[in-house]
């Protein structure tokens, strides 16, 4: 390891002596910090700290409030010497803010012969041996260090690592902190008046706070220059304590009242908290509590004292069991939970027996945990950097390993992941710039003067910078050229962040808490949300005014969310407040089973009579092993970095394929191979993590080569003999397609942003005619809604609600008019005009225009009746399209282990004809039948992207089964903003099949003469007979623009079947359910990258919890 710098490098060098002082009570939220491990912070670790609601110490009877919930003032810069006050209830000494409260700042020293006495910020006097100078004193149950420096002044280290310098003692032996330093070497310097007090902190550019005081010494107002205005104001009165605290504009912030000199009311934001103290005899005690929200509680002390009731307002009741040294010996929770702790000589927990498993702990000398096990096998040691929190070795479970190497100032030189990735950090001298070298290439960072990162070119050269107000906060963020976000603050505290530009401006308001109030788009379409005093969402309301109401019992542990459109779901919630209980507006129920490790082991659904059971195993990590349902078994595998390595279905159907999928990943832990029963699909990426090379099973390969500016694109394929390309394409700067060459073909685009038009035009060659039939115009509104289309089939209209619904399209041969319900459900989809509003509360919509739906008890569509089709479905345990039967025909569908479509079969007069599917995570990539084969070749994506649509097709046909493939014919696929085919050309401009489609989807005719159909929407596949979509997951219907199956993990009270809002330009590559219309709800045709456990069935979710 490298040496020390600084003060750091001294203090090694001192010889040291532990020492361990009888037990006391730690600082108030100890479990928080870093070096006591991450399993604290699963358990109830406040409580079994002995610590109730409002910060009430159970045992003592006082009270204590942690910084966080008092910080009034934070000048700029990440380590800036915020103003963060802590309460307690026994401080006896006046601080910064009077009696009662402290600050990190109000620390001191007193030498009392051959003691130490360290006072520290909570008020708590801790005496240690004096050290002798060059010399220093551990003490591990506070990972505190004191130490003499040869000059005869004091440090006291802390494990961050920062070091407080302290003043040479007076007359008195008292010494006052002088400055805080860093292991950079930043450093805070305390500037005091003639009298010794604070008056300002300051760095060495002359940064920080300066402060105002009373004749009583008492900080009165904050100001982050020397003259300039205040940040924070604060009152007293006349008792001499903190009354109010007010920000520099004067709006109030907090409220301060007291009994008998104890803090008695907080008024906030959030709410007022009361506190009743009164004499048992041998002191004041607090009584009562009462928070925002008025809940209230009360508490009871055995005479004997070792036991404490804490009994809240709906009459549940916690528990606190004492040892004879203060200590929580035993506490069970308001549900009945029950937790026994044990501990060391030092105090310090060792083991906690939770409802869930036993947690065991294990210190260093320094009162760091290295070691900390739990339920489910979890493991976790770490090795720490000299006498700090740093980590030098990181094990968890499994055998997974992170190792840092550091550099004299203890930050990151190399850090290595369990995947083998190595990460390479260099810095320059002044600590402003560092370039961390990843598997993909180098990013460099760069910071201002006072450590904030104002910009970050990413190895694929894009550039990210941001600019920070006076005040230290983020004021905004953009690329290299342009600003992507604006951020600032009101009066009242709120943060307004603005987004985009032109017509895809928004305007995101959050509360002081950070909670989303409300949320534009550029038309001034507006969503907002409300919350009840304890942050939880409680109102949100839609464009049009349509209200979602979130209600909860006493307890919390019942959720009822009523949706706009009449629909109740209803949530139960056990004692750790997680969801295991819900009925959806349907009336389907499901309940989930936990382990003791809080893991979902079984699931149970109920439709009516019908139940349906879900039974999930795991193996020794906690990893899903297996999943089984009604007959229907997977298993799956995983390596030693937890990542998904194979599906194997151990039960088969007629309906599901037997051969398992097997992956295989490269450098960064990304997929590079995925085997299964069409052979196996192996994939290349370059150094920067973008795709170059696609091997098919059948031997074609699909290459992407980009040049260093990541402008210029080409995708070519092999077939056995030389590179063929297919296309190029030219990006500006900002990632955006400006020009394209397909065969012959030179598209180009043109942008106007302030009148939100694009303008396709392709030609026959660099000079050559320009193709009518392929160009298009489309305009944008305001709001970023597509509402005017041109191209070589007429003029197309689109009109949507303020949610952003279409609601109309006129074309020059169609008009289709959407009729929605509050709920996000299409209930018409007429040619003539709207239909009367009616609610489907359950959301099994039964009649759509002329298509009437029945559906089963699980919510799935079991019959489509229209003139002159009926079409009867039928559907297996897994809840998937099994088959179709329509005009005497019987269509049958194939699943792979991860449930995507690879096989579909028709049955006509004995006869059946095969169809079969290859895909790339949920992107289809190859289809084939007896006569032909189309293989899709897809738009690039921006890296960590994968992109729905398909740029091009490579064609082959055969006369039989037993003819060779033939040569490939590329087909050149040209998309609306949906990713929509609008026309299939060869490349000379020829038309290859019908292209376009109507809003929803509803193919306008036949596909053309070479009988291979274009794709529908973006990520779906269309089934030439039942006009049913493929899509991710699950079947859509473009004749009644409804999924036919519900998606029970559809946000509270949206709508389970809906497709998405705008389908004239919005995709959903993914199948899955989308959240409310509106400002919020974006899908489109680049997707986040899916890892194979994102999409192959392992990742089985817990019940969705609206509060989560």
């Amino acid at each position: 390891m490298t040496a020390l710098s600084g003060l750091a490098g001294l203090l090694t060098s001192f010889p040291g002596e532990r020492v361990e002082l009888p037990a006391q009570e730690r600082s108030h939220g100890w479990w928080l910090r870093s070096e006591y491990g991450v399993l604290w912070r699963r358990l109830p670790a406040a409580a079994l700290a002995g610590w109730g609601p409002g910060g009430v110490n159970v045992n003592g009877g006082h009270l204590a409030r942690g910084a966080a919930r008092h910080r009034d003032a934070l000048p700029a810069g990440p380590r800036r010497p915020a103003l963060a006050r802590r309460y307690d209830s026994r401080i006896g000494q006046a601080g910064m803010f009077g009696l009662g409260w402290r600050t990190r700042w109000d620390v001191s020293l007193l030498v009392q012969g051959s003691v130490l006495a360290y006072r520290d910020e909570w008020g708590r006097t801790l005496r240690v041996p004096r050290p002798e100078p060059g010399h220093q004193v551990i003490l591990a149950s506070e990972s505190l260090t004191f130490a003499c420096l040869d000059d005869g002044r004091y440090v006291v280290a802390d494990l961050q690592p920062a070091y407080r310098y302290f003043t040479s003692p007076d007359a008195e032996g008292v010494a006052a902190l002088a400055a805080v330093e860093f292991l950079d070497g930043y450093r805070i310097e305390v500037r005091r008046d003639e009298q010794g007090r604070i008056a300002a902190l300051l760095d060495a550019a002359g940064t920080g706070l300066w402060f105002t005081l009373d004749a009583l010494g008492c900080v009165t107002s904050a100001a982050r220059s020397l003259d300039g205005d205040p940040c924070a104001m604060f009152a007293y009165g006349a008792d001499g304590k903190l009354a109010s605290v007010d920000s520099g504009r004067g709006r109030g912030l907090r409220r301060y009242g007291y009994q008998d000199g104890l803090l008695s009311e907080m008024a906030e934001d959030a709410g007022t908290w009361s506190i009743r103290w009164r004499d048992d005899g041998t002191g004041m005690q607090v009584a009562g509590l009462r928070a925002p929200g008025d809940q209230m509680w009360l508490i009871h002390r055995d005479p004997s004292g070792n036991c404490v009731r804490i009994v809240c307002a709906d009459g549940s009741e916690s528990r606190w069991q004492f040892d004879d040294q203060g200590r929580t010996s035993e506490y069970q929770d308001a549900d009945g939970g029950v937790y026994r702790i044990a501990y060391d000589s030092q105090s310090r927990p060792v083991a906690v027996d939770a409802p869930a498993g036993r947690c065991a702990f294990d210190y260093d000398d320094f009162g760091r945990v290295v070691e900390e096990s739990g339920p489910a096998g979890f493991l976790r040691r770490v090795s720490y950097s000299y006498a700090t929190r740093m980590p030098m070795m990181l094990t968890r479970d499994g055998g997974r390993d992170w190792f840092w190497l550091r550099d004299e100032r203890l930050r990151p030189a190399r850090r290595r992941s369990p995947d083998g990735g190595v990460a390479h950090i260099d810095y320059a001298g002044d600590s402003e710039r560092c370039v961390r070298t990843v598997p993909g290439g180098e990013a460099r960072y760069a910071y201002d003067a006072i450590g904030r990162l104002v910009r970050r070119e990413l190895p694929d050269g894009r550039v990210e910078r941001y600019a920070w107000s006076a005040a230290g906060l983020l004021r905004a963020r953009g690329g290299q050229d342009d600003v992507a976000e604006y951020r600032e603050y009101d009066d009242a505290g709120k943060l307004r962040v603005r987004q985009g530009e032109g017509a895809r401006a928004r305007l995101a308001v959050y509360s002081p808490q950070g909670k989303l109030l409300s949320l534009a788009n550029a038309a001034g379409h507006a969503r907002h949300w409300r919350y009840d005093t304890q942050g939880r969402l409680e109102l949100q309301v839609d464009e049009e005014g349509v209200i979602t109401r979130y209600a909860r019992n006493s307890t919390d542990g019942e959720l009822i969310v009523q949706g706009p459109g009449g629909g109740t779901q209803r949530w139960v919630k056990d004692a750790a407040r997680r969801a295991v209980a819900r009925r959806d507006a349907d009336g389907v129920v499901t309940e989930q089973c936990l382990d003791v490790s809080g893991r979902v082991a079984r699931i149970h659904e109920t439709a009516g009579s019908a139940t349906l059971e879900t039974l999930i195993g795991y193996d020794a990590r906690g990893r899903v092993a297996s999943r089984e349902r009604d007959g229907l078994r997977c298993e799956f595998e995983h390596d030693a970095e937890d990542r998904l390595v194979a599906v194997r279905p151990a039960a088969v159907d007629d309906g599901l394929a037997a051969e398992p999928l097997v992956f295989e990943y490269g450098a960064g832990g990304l997929a590079v191979r995925e085997t299964s029963a069409q052979g196996t699909l192996t994939l290349t990426r370059d150094g920067l993590g973008h795709q170059v090379a696609l091997e098919l099973p059948c031997g074609l390969a699909l290459l992407t080569a980009r040049d260093a500016a990541q402008g210029l694109i080409q995708l070519s394929y092999v077939d056995g003999g030389p590179p063929m390309t297919i296309l190029t394409i030219r990006q500006d700067s900002a990632g955006r397609e400006h020009a394209r060459l397909a065969g012959n073909l030179l598209r180009g685009i043109e942008r106007d942003e302030a009148r939100g038009v694009r303008i396709e035009r392709v030609r026959l060659g660099e000079n050559g005619e320009e193709v009518l039939a392929l160009a298009r115009r489309t305009r944008r509104d305001a709001a970023d809604r597509l509402v005017e289309v041109e191209d070589a089939s007429g003029r197309t209209l689109h009109d949507y609600d303020r949610r952003g619904r279409l609601v109309r399209s006129i074309g020059e041969a169609y008009a289709v008019y959407t009729t929605w319900d509050a709920g996000g459900n299409i209930i018409a989809l007429d040619g003539a005009g709207w239909a009367p509003p009616r609610l489907t509360p359950d959301h099994r919509v039964t009649h759509v225009g002329p298509m009437t739906l029945a559906y089963d008890g699980w919510g799935r569509v079991l019959r489509r009746e229209g003139p002159l089709i009926r079409t009867e479905l039928t559907w297996d345990a897994a809840g998937r399209l099994a088959c179709v039967q329509l005009r005497g025909r019987v269509i049958s569908y194939v699943y792979d282990a991860a449930g995507r479509l690879v096989g579909r079969r028709v049955g006509n007069q004995g006869q059946e004809m095969s169809h079969t599917f290859l895909w790339d995570g949920l992107r289809l990539i190859q289809e084939v039948t007896p006569n032909w084969r189309a293989t899709y070749v897809y738009e690039p994506a921006p890296l960590g992207q994968q992109s729905y649509a398909p740029a091009a097709r490579l064609v082959q046909r055969r006369a039989n089964s037993k003819m060779p493939w033939s040569a490939p014919e590329v087909q050149y696929l040209f998309l609306d903003a949906a990713g929509r085919v609008h026309a299939v050309v060869d490349g000379e401009g020829r038309r290859c099949a019908q292209g376009g489609v109507r809003p929803w989807g509803e193919p306008p005719g036949e596909s053309g003469a070479d009988g291979v159909p274009p794709p529908g929407f973006a990520g779906q596949w269309s089934d030439p007979d039942t006009m049913l979509c493929w899509n991710g997951v699950r079947f859509y219907d473009p004749l009644t623009g409804r999924y036919m199956s519900p998606d029970r993990d559809a946000p509270a009270g949206v709508s389970p079947y809906r497709y998405v809002c705008a389908p004239v330009s919005q995709a959903n590559p993914a199948g899955r359910a989308v959240g409310a219309a509106g400002v919020g709800a974006r899908t489109g045709v680049i997707c986040p990258w899916p890892a194979p456990a994102d999409w192959a069935g392992v990742r089985f979710p817990a019940l969705s919890d609206p509060d989560a």
